[in-house]
């Protein structure tokens, strides 16, 4: 009778045991397929419920901005008609040269602001014809003090009407019975990548300057156009209200 070789049926035992996948291994790898694949849904879900909040603020927003032309063009348009009226017989080339600016603002209002970007050299025209506009209402010329530097009109790109609400708050808020000049001072400049918006104004502290619907529209387009990208800040000082907007902006080679 021939006995069994045990050194083989020991080498066959060991190789059975290393092939053979043990039920733990097989529980485990299925544990982590499911982790996987249950991971993958709650992100795929989380990733497109994001999307769909992010496309219904851009709406609402969308709806907040035309709200805001709105509240601008019909308040803004029955002021400076009355001023431009009061030039007619004062001085018919100013009265000539506002009709033309409101002409151009309510045409850049109507029209470019429906893009998601414009050209900031196009926006601050807007805000210049506005201020201008405004200017008609103050004896002293030396009131208001606006600023641009010139490296501004290079292409750079920005989200529009982003400022004009900032700068209606320093016409409207504005202490006009002061001796010191300028009581308004609005400006615009370029430090590297960064455009810096900054207003001053005389106000009465006794009165709070509120920030109004405007300024909030502008926080949550901020918020959602520019993430990381700017700084708001509010400082009233004794009878000084100041705003500084910093921007990350690009040009528009690189939008």
């Amino acid at each position: 009778m021939k006995l069994p070789d045990v050194h083989k049926i020991s080498i066959e035992t060991i190789s059975k045991d290393l092939t053979a996948p043990s039920f733990y291994w097989l529980a485990l790898e299925n544990f982590f397929v499911i982790i996987l694949a249950f991971s993958i849904k709650i992100l795929k879900q989380w990733y497109v419920s994001r999307k769909e909040k992010e496309l219904l603020e851009k709406k609402n927003l969308e709806s907040e901005l035309k709200l805001l032309k709105m509240q601008i063009n019909p308040h803004f348009l029955f002021n400076t008609l009355n001023n431009i009226n009061s030039l007619v017989f004062l001085d018919q080339q100013k009265t000539y040269d506002s009709i033309i600016k409101l002409s151009e603002m309510l045409r850049y209002l109507t029209y470019e602001t429906k893009s998601d970007k414009v050209l900031l050299g196009d926006e601050l025209k807007m805000i210049s014809n506005y201020i201008e506009l405004q200017r008609i209402r103050f004896k002293n010329k030396d009131f208001i003090h606006f600023s641009i530097s010139k490296e501004i009109n290079s292409g750079y790109m920005v989200a529009p009407m982003l400022f004009i609400p900032f700068v209606e708050n320093t016409f409207k808020y504005c202490r006009k019975n002061i001796d010191r000049e300028p009581g308004i001072k609005i400006s615009f400049r370029v430090s590297g990548n960064c455009l810096i918006f900054q207003s001053t104004n005389y106000f009465n502290p006794d009165k709070e300057q509120n920030e109004g619907i405007g300024i909030d529209n502008v926080r949550k387009r901020l918020h959602l156009l520019y993430p990381g990208r700017y700084t708001l800040v509010f400082r009233p000082c004794g009878h000084i209200f100041s705003v500084l907007l910093t921007l990350q902006i690009t040009k528009h080679a690189d939008h």
